[in-house]
């Protein structure tokens, strides 16, 4: 039986999915997004072959996935970065660049 990483299962998944995005941003670095393969991934985030295909069906999702996970972070942030602000007007100037 593989080994769980975390004090979970849910844990042990999240934590797994972390370990493929970071290695997707870290191929991606080196080379083109059609030379990495899912061998290529697994193995750079010290996954086994065969075990990333129990959270991806394929490199597409696992960049779907990555863009959805780095979409909610930056929405996370800007709420939190808006929540002082009072009202509508507030917020827009809190967000805009000083000049």
């Amino acid at each position: 039986m593989p080994k769980i990483i975390g004090g979970s299962l849910e844990q042990h998944r999240e934590q797994t999915r972390r370990r493929i995005f970071e290695a997707l941003v870290a191929l991606l670095a080196k080379r083109s997004f059609d030379t990495v393969t899912m061998a290529d991934l697994a193995s750079e985030a010290g996954i086994g072959r065969t075990a990333i295909y129990n959270h991806f069906a394929d490199k597409d999702a696992i960049v779907v996935a990555f863009a959805s996970a780095e979409t909610e972070r930056y929405l996370d942030r800007l709420s939190m970065a808006l929540e002082p602000a009072q009202g509508p007007a507030r917020r827009c100037a809190s967000t805009s660049p000083s000049t």
